[in-house]
């Protein structure tokens, strides 16, 4: 089967829905389907393609030449295609979906956070783009892959619902594995501390302030606490300041940006995972978590609550009014709802053999339900216009 994959945003920008892409498209490979990536992604790639895989690299902006010569082109890479699958219904979605309902065969969109959730920090030009875009990337799909039951309702209100398959993302399991120990340099850097570690890109969305909010609560019965935040974003002097005013930053090590390959080993050396979260579909780093066998604290709502179940697979905390997924995170939780986090990651610290069953419990989960293995057997029966989810 001949795949063109579009992605907006994709390696080398770190975050799971890159790599998600990324492995998505390396196991349609293995599968033996000829694949091809076409993404806009503006981060400059050094040195050669990752996985060695077929990528068109295209530019990111969208005036009026670029759009005419972005046609052009898109005409010409579909031609002979089985599938195009666009991720996201953002705006490369929208410019392929007339493109590719008239000259291949199938057009797929699968949903993420981007383009089907308004910021609320776009003006309210860009919040009609985005609406724009997902009217006719979705009415427009031969079929759409929900990545969460939430992002399935969402997208019935653009699309018929029957046309909708709901099919999380994906772990590596051969990669995320819980038999994999830390690196010496993390083991030794870390060695007698107890590790709370959040790989998230720093947004309000991800809830790194929660964790800084509560943190001087952990620390009164957890004083080994070291919170490990490895990421990069627009909130990360804000996060340090406000670290000093709460008096915990010298609890705290801002890593940056882990390379996709480092992060196992951060996860390794954890002991406790958080994602105190606003907004989640299947997230990838809580199913890299799940791989690992490491007890998970999250929200509940969207995708985690999902993943995450009330069957001690992992501990779900009421942090917001509403269970909805939103971009619009508060400023701090509630005082009853930091404490119901603090707790959370304080019990699993003081009891380490609940927090081993968790971790337990989880990776069996995500073996027999989010392989991508079995996932991408699921995906090929939705591009042959299969019943799959």
């Amino acid at each position: 089967m001949k795949i063109v994959i579009t992605a907006d945003s994709y390696l080398p920008r770190l975050g799971g829905q890159e790599m998600g892409a990324f492995r998505l498209a390396k196991y349609l490979v293995k599968k033996g389907n000829q694949v091809r990536i076409i993404t806009t992604e503006k981060h400059v790639l050094q040195g050669r393609e990752p996985g060695a895989l077929d990528v068109l690299r295209l530019p990111h902006t969208f005036g009026p030449v670029d759009r005419r010569t972005l046609r052009r082109i898109l005409e010409r890479e579909f031609i002979g295609a089985d599938v195009v699958h666009s991720r996201y219904c953002y705006r490369l979605a929208a410019f392929s979906a007339p493109l590719a309902r008239k000259i291949a065969q199938r057009f797929v969109v699968s949903l993420h956070g981007l383009g089907l959730l308004d910021n609320p920090q776009d003006s309210p030009l860009k919040r009609w783009s985005h609406l724009r875009y997902r009217r006719v990337s979705l009415s427009l799909a031969d079929a759409v892959i929900a990545t969460s039951s939430e992002f399935a309702r969402l997208a019935s209100t653009y699309c018929d619902p029957s046309r909708i398959h709901v099919i999380p993302n994906g772990v590596d399991t051969d990669e995320f594995d819980a038999s994999r120990t830390a690196p010496e340099v993390l083991r030794q850097k870390y060695r007698g501390h107890q590790v709370v570690l959040a790989v998230r890109r720093l947004v309000p969305k991800n809830g790194i302030h929660y964790l800084v909010q509560v943190a001087p609560r952990i620390l009164v019965s957890c004083p080994a606490a070291r919170f490990v935040i490895g990421g990069w974003g627009s909130q990360e002097e804000e996060l340090k300041r406000m670290t000093h005013e709460s008096g915990v930053a010298a609890h705290f090590d801002f890593v940056g940006a882990i390379p996709n390959a480092e992060v196992p080993g951060y996860l390794a050396v954890a002991d406790v995972v958080v994602f105190p979260s606003s907004m989640e579909s299947t997230s990838h780093a809580c199913l890299e978590a799940m791989a690992m066998a490491k007890p998970v604290v999250a929200s509940r709502l969207g995708g985690l609550a999902e993943l995450l179940g009330d069957q001690g697979r992992g501990v779900l905390v009421d942090l917001f009014e509403s269970a909805n997924s939103t971009y619009r995170a508060p400023g701090t939780l509630s005082e009853e709802a930091g404490k119901r986090l603090a707790e959370a990651i304080s019990h699993l610290l003081l009891d380490p053999v609940s927090a081993r069953k968790i971790g337990g419990a989880a990776r069996e989960h995500a073996l027999a339900h989010f392989d991508w293995n079995v996932l991408v057997g699921r995906i090929l029966e939705v591009y042959g216009g299969g019943p799959s989810g």
